[in-house]
């Protein structure tokens, strides 16, 4: 329970946060502005200016990071990647991405699939 808030509170504030995550997951949201220290999974901090928001707007100091270049797929995040195709099926990248393959975005995932269904695609009719 939480108080001062009703049931129905509770549950438009989780809808608002479920929409928030997809509307990151989707891209819909600009991407703050990183360092170029990143950590052991690959990720950049974001320094303090950079997150400043005013309201739903980011800062205008914060700018669009450059393009960063793909890390390459490991064996096992491929592996993985085909055990969430056969578990999920082709479209699911959102449920592959959080369940089977958690190194990678849901991006990262739909964009691997296409370059892997492209490779199929290809090698059937050469």
């Amino acid at each position: 329970m939480v108080p001062n808030k009703t049931i129905d509170e509770l549950k438009q504030h989780y809808q608002l946060l479920v929409d928030d995550v997809t509307a990151i997951e989707y891209g819909y949201v600009p991407i703050p502005n990183y360092t170029v220290e990143e950590n052991s999974y690959g990720y950049s901090r974001v320094s303090r200016d950079d997150w400043q928001s005013n309201g739903n707007e980011f800062a205008e100091t914060a700018q669009c990071p450059e393009r960063r270049k793909g890390t390459p797929w490991t064996k096992e995040e491929h592996r993985l990647f085909l055990l969430g195709l056969e578990t999920y099926g082709k479209g699911d990248w959102r449920s592959i991405s959080r369940n089977i393959v958690i190194s990678r975005t849901p991006s990262q995932v739909a964009t691997h699939a296409q370059k892997y269904f492209n490779r199929l695609k290809k090698n059937q009719h050469p």
